[in-house]
């Protein structure tokens, strides 16, 4: 799906070389590399918000860089770190916020828009939550549902930066095996950055490292936890 060679990526200056690299379809990709190693730039590399310094970086054989917004919105969907809810704004309306490229001018939901929504929280386990505030709910359960905007974006890929630096580990686990299951039934390829090495070669179809030359590394699962310490930190 994703394929970067010989991509160089950094704000005006190199950070991080990539020689080939490719992201394929349907499968569970963890991001590991110290603070400061390049994992959020190259998210944004990934998203389109950042281009290359130099190199090919194609998604499904088309040059980042060439798609319009409302394409890159169909190919890639993005969940931050940490959202901290709007007072007014409730766990359905979140969700239904994901499906932006699919509305009208007006942005009008539709009886498709909300049978998808209907979808999603029933995969997540979340209908209990559909019309409580964003701020009224728990870190953890924030943060599902902003995996579940990303999801009714239907988009190839979601892309999370750290999605579970600030939960406990109950969260932390729920959440990894809820992307794990999101991998399984839609099929979609999910890249998240992270420190929890544990969960990562657990429940990750494949590791991507950022070694201590600042070059990207591809690991399978099963790979062992030794080598990763001693190549990546």
């Amino acid at each position: 799906m994703f394929k970067l060679k010989n991509v160089d990526i950094g704000y005006k200056k190199k950070l991080v070389h990539i020689t080939d690299l490719h992201v394929e379809k349907g499968k569970l990709y963890a991001l590991l590399g110290k603070n400061g190693s390049g994992k959020t730039t190259f998210l944004q590399t990934l998203m389109g918000n950042l281009a290359p310094l130099k190199g090919e970086y194609l998604v499904d054989g088309k040059e980042i860089q060439a798609l319009s917004k409302r394409e890159k919105m169909r190919y890639l969907s993005y969940v931050p770190s940490k959202f901290y809810g709007v007072e007014h704004l409730s766990v359905r309306e979140l969700i239904g916020m994901g499906r932006a490229p699919f509305t009208n001018v007006l942005g009008r939901i539709s009886q498709r828009d909300n049978d998808k929504i209907d979808e999603i929280l029933a995969l997540l386990k979340i209908e209990h939550l559909q019309c409580l505030s964003t701020q009224k709910i728990s870190d953890g359960e924030r943060q599902i549902a902003m995996i579940g905007k990303a999801l009714a974006q239907e988009a190839r890929a979601i892309i999370l930066d750290e999605p579970t630096a600030f939960l406990d580990y109950s969260n932390r686990l729920k959440t990894i095996q809820i992307l794990k299951e999101v991998v399984a039934k839609k099929g979609v390829t999910v890249l998240f950055s992270t420190h929890n090495l544990d969960l990562s070669l657990n429940y990750a179809d494949n590791i991507i490292s950022i070694n201590k030359e600042k070059e990207f590394e591809v690991f399978e699962a099963g790979i062992a936890k030794e080598l990763i310490i001693e190549k990546v930190y």
